[in-house]
């Protein structure tokens, strides 16, 4: 039995819909597995360090300093990160390729002190990491707060990264 041209008009239709749905789709699938093996294989853990009030991206140079003595192998690089009010972020230093472990300090045109402050700090720091987290590629960090750098850190984790927090202290 010789199908209809109906039935020959609705086949050719579901091709064309099904080719037409496929070429974006491979094109997606490929660009899309492409970004995520790029970021579940990347090497980078940063240790990524927040100033407390009235400090800035300058405020950890002499522990990096300290931790770079005597350190054999790759030093660990310093990138300082500077998030202006009006959201734009400016970069000095940068990553050395070697380094799988640099420190990235992050400071803020408004250091002041106060909650308000502290909240609008931690949005701000979110637009920071993510901007980091495109240009780096990577998939995990160390933070280290200093005073309201820590609190930064807490409303950051707490309403932008949502994740668990673990607490680790020494033994």
């Amino acid at each position: 039995m010789k199908p209809s041209k109906k039935q020959q008009s609705s086949l050719l239709w579901s091709v064309f819909f099904l080719i037409a749905l496929a070429i974006p789709s491979y094109s997606w699938t490929r660009t899309n597995v492409s970004r995520i093996e790029k970021f579940y294989n990347s090497k980078l853990s940063p240790i990524i360090m927040i100033p407390g009030s009235s400090a800035t991206e300058n405020r950890f140079d002499g522990l990096v300093t300290k931790l770079n003595q005597g350190r054999q192998g790759t030093k660990h690089s310093l990138l300082k990160v500077k998030v202006w009010n009006d959201g734009h972020i400016t970069y000095s230093g940068s990553i050395d390729a070697k380094d799988n472990e640099p420190v990235i300090v992050v400071g803020f045109e408004n250091n002041k002190d106060g909650y308000s402050n502290i909240k609008k700090q931690a949005k701000l720091f979110n637009q920071a990491f993510e901007a980091l987290q495109e240009k780096y590629n990577f998939n995990n960090f160390k933070g280290l707060g200093h005073s309201n750098g820590g609190l930064i850190y807490t409303a950051f984790i707490e309403n932008y990264l949502g994740i668990m927090m673990w607490i680790s202290r020494p033994l």
